[in-house]
């Protein structure tokens, strides 16, 4: 069982790792959205006000609850895999437990869909 000590060192470089997995995110979407002369997606902040059930008003308040949604989610997301890693049940080479896109995927088969080159079905 990991003491507290542990379990916080864990959620605290998670944080960490989720604030900069964000901000890389961040940066990489904002290079995209300029090349393709598109406007950023109201889709994630709108499906958290429906769960929230927060209604911001205004278009200044829906780009600060945006923002908002977008760092506290990937920022969030880092805080769990800090508690996976600490209970033993995240995805490392030291464990030699794979995980992410491909897992279990053999070669010649389409990326993640258990497909082969065709997408026809792999025989297991």
């Amino acid at each position: 069982m990991a003491s507290p000590g542990q379990v916080a060192a864990a959620v605290g470089i998670g944080l960490a790792a989720g604030l900069a997995g964000t901000a890389a995110m961040t940066v990489s979407s904002t290079v995209e959205m300029k090349i393709r002369g598109r406007a950023a997606s109201s889709a994630p902040a709108q499906a958290a006000g429906k769960v929230l059930g927060v209604k911001p008003e205004g278009e200044r308040e829906n780009k600060r609850f945006a923002t908002l949604v977008h760092w506290g989610y990937g920022t969030g997301w880092g805080a769990a895999r800090g508690i996976l890693s600490v209970l033993g049940l995240a995805c490392t080479r030291r464990l030699r437990r794979p995980c992410g896109p491909g897992v279990g995927v053999r070669a010649g088969d389409t990326a993640g869909t258990g497909g082969g080159p065709a997408g026809q079905p792999v025989g297991r």
